[in-house]
């Protein structure tokens, strides 16, 4: 239970930073000096300024010990300590995030705004999560062109928007023009703001597609070889009737 509180503390603390302008690098990202541990947090992400943080979520209160945690961390990474969690646990919690300027975001206080739109995005997040945890994919055959094709099998390859313009020697406009073109077909999600979230559908999304090209092909095959048998057959009759 735990870690599925966790996991759905995730989720939606993700949605979150995203409404609140912060820009998603990474996540469970893991620190290794001379190949040991030493921290390992929910979230990297940056400001409308280029200041990078560190994201640590709470399922429950923020306590003492979570900001002491958070703010080491931060200060051993050389990034600004931001947590968020249900609320502080006691006075003295508040008062050191305070006094360490560890930034602080709440569920209820977020919630409390909530709107029903950004309710229908969460739960459509939470529920390709879901998806993709259990490995259940929602099927979608779209009509895509040969650059299309290309620019969802390179985000696959979890190349960036700068590597994949390089591949195809095109402006990041045209890529980012083609990534709403696909947004449109339903090969990648219209609300998902998140970059390294929109390698993940497009993985999927090219397990599905490469799989339905597949059976395409073998379908083709298949119909190909029951005409040749036809004929095969008919001419084995014809030859039997002569011989008669």
């Amino acid at each position: 239970m735990g870690k599925a509180r966790g996991l759905s503390a995730e989720r939606i603390a993700r949605y979150i930073l995203l409404s609140e302008g912060y820009t998603i690098l990474d996540e469970r990202k893991v620190f290794k000096v001379n190949d040991i541990e030493i921290a390992e947090v929910d979230y990297i992400v940056t400001d409308a300024s280029g200041q990078k943080y560190i994201v640590e979520v709470k399922a429950g209160d923020i306590d003492v010990s979570t900001i002491r945690n958070a703010y080491a961390n931060a200060k051993t990474l050389n990034m600004k300590p931001l947590l968020i969690g249900r609320g502080f646990s006691n006075t003295a919690a508040e008062v050191l995030a305070k006094k360490l300027e560890v930034d602080v975001l709440f569920f209820r206080d977020y919630f409390l705004i909530l709107d029903p739109l950004d309710l229908e995005v969460i739960m459509r997040g939470v529920l390709l999560d879901v998806f993709d945890e259990y490995g259940i994919k929602p099927i979608t055959f779209a009509n895509l062109d040969d650059r299309e094709k290309a620019v969802l099998a390179l985000l696959a390859k979890e190349l960036t928007l700068e590597e994949i313009s390089q591949k195809l020697n095109a402006k990041q406009k045209e890529i980012q023009s083609t990534l709403k073109s696909l947004r449109k077909k339903g090969a990648l999600p219209r609300h998902e703001k998140n970059f390294s979230q929109l390698m993940k559908y497009a993985k999927s999304a090219m397990f599905w597609i490469t799989l339905n090209e597949r059976l395409a092909f073998l379908e083709s095959q298949l119909q190909d070889l029951i005409i040749q048998i036809k004929a095969l057959r008919d001419e084995l009759k014809n030859k039997k009737k002569n011989c008669t």
